[in-house]
């Protein structure tokens, strides 16, 4: 893994204020996959 560049920061630094708004759209998104995949089971054990 090649050390990084001066030039741009690295893919691991974060600012150190957290984007709220997209942690609670990413929270929200997981909390709908899981239901969406938990209705589909449901789905496929009426079959």
């Amino acid at each position: 893994m090649p050390p990084p560049t001066p030039s741009r920061p690295s893919p691991t630094s974060r600012p150190p204020r957290p984007s709220w708004p997209a942690l609670a759209r990413a929270k929200e998104r997981a909390i709908a996959t899981k239901a969406a995949a938990e209705a589909l089971v449901n789905a496929q054990k009426q079959h």
